[in-house]
């Protein structure tokens, strides 16, 4: 199984929601996550307010922001 929160179709919000919940869970995620901000703008946002690292924590791939798996950029399409 794989989650994918990306691109411009989420908004800032998405990702600090899915944040939260990551940080409460406190561990490696059974699922393989990817993580691609629809801005450079909104990455550096969740830089600063520490959620990349949580993200980081619980094993996610953080892709470049932008267009991302939902167009095929990525090698690891399904």
């Amino acid at each position: 199984d794989e989650v994918f929160i990306g691109s411009c179709m989420t908004n800032i919000g998405h990702f600090r929601a899915a944040g939260k919940l990551l940080d409460a869970h406190k561990g490696q995620l059974p699922t393989r996550l990817w993580v691609a901000p629809p801005t450079r703008m909104d990455a550096a946002q969740l830089t600063e307010e520490g959620y990349y690292s949580v993200f980081g924590k619980s094993g996610a791939r953080i892709e470049i922001p932008g267009c991302s798996l939902c167009m095929g950029n990525q090698a690891r399409v399904a």
